[in-house]
């Protein structure tokens, strides 16, 4: 005779779903990174360097309420070596099982402790560390809740990096990668985003690419702080950006009237936007 479900089994498996998780990963602990001028020439090469580096988790504070877990993608397609430097920020995927979890912060508060171990046997004994110590992993999707699976979103960012960098619903731990692309396109439509936060705006203040920092300007979520760190670049299009952005005082804007050399922020922006402010 087959026994039924108890209560409480049938309760956990109505609570049992799926989170995934995205990690990003911008800084480093444990021993500084080497000079890797200093490996064989024929370790030289962003395939062994990838091949140093191991997702490390740190699960601990919500092991109970996690049945299974596994790695859907390493994050590390984004990684560059040249002039022997590694460049890039590991953006790990996890596919979590988890049940009894009420409250999605908590749970992702209790994975982002993980990180991205670097170990390059040749020249180090102790590994290097990226971990996320601002908080930018975010929950990338949910099997229950119709934000698609992520090998189909995974699929849609590797073919248009670019049109993935200017949505709107695209979550902070992807943008913060994208900020770090090679391509000054992709940087450009992060730095125009809506949902980029100031902590990634600024970086792209410092870009060395004008359209990128253009975009900055623009950017309603550019920090008084911000803007008045572009004030010095004599670009027309930042300065006129800089004119027409909401978070800009009216004292920012008249002395960016009175110093500006470029006549195309008096046309486009004339004394009239600060009589309209005042009022």
């Amino acid at each position: 005779m087959t026994k039924s479900p108890t209560a409480a089994a049938t309760k956990r498996a109505a609570a049992t779903r799926t989170i995934t998780v995205m990690f990003a990963m911008t800084k480093g602990d444990g021993e500084p990174m080497p000079d890797l001028s200093q490996l064989p020439q024929k370790k030289k090469n962003l395939a062994y360097m990838l091949s140093c580096m191991t997702f490390d988790p740190c699960f601990d504070d919500v092991a109970s309420h996690i049945d299974s877990w596994r790695l859907l993608d390493a994050g590390l397609n984004d990684f560059t070596f040249e002039n022997d430097e590694l460049e890039g920020h590991p953006t790990p995927i996890v596919e979590f099982t988890v049940h009894g979890v009420d409250d999605d912060s908590d749970f992702l508060r209790g994975v982002w402790t993980s990180s991205c171990r670097v170990m390059v046997p040749e020249l180090m004994t102790e590994p290097f560390f990226f971990e996320d110590y601002n908080g930018y992993s975010r929950i990338f999707a949910y099997n229950d809740r119709g934000t698609g699976h992520p090998s189909e979103i995974l699929g849609v960012l590797a073919k248009d990096k670019q049109g993935v960098a200017s949505n709107p619903a695209t979550p902070l731990a992807l943008l913060l990668v994208l900020a770090t692309h090679k391509n000054e396109w992709v940087r450009a439509q992060v730095a125009a985003n809506p949902n980029a936060s100031v902590q990634i705006l600024e970086v792209l203040a410092k870009d060395k690419d004008e359209n990128v920092r253009a975009q900055v300007a623009a950017n309603p979520n550019a920090s008084v702080q911000i803007l008045e760190g572009l004030a010095k670049d004599e670009h027309g299009n930042i300065q006129m950006n800089m004119a027409a952005n909401p978070n800009a005082s009216v004292e920012f804007l008249t002395v960016l009237a009175k110093e500006s050399n470029d006549e195309n922020v008096w046309w486009n922006h004339p004394l009239a936007i600060l009589r309209d402010r005042k009022s």
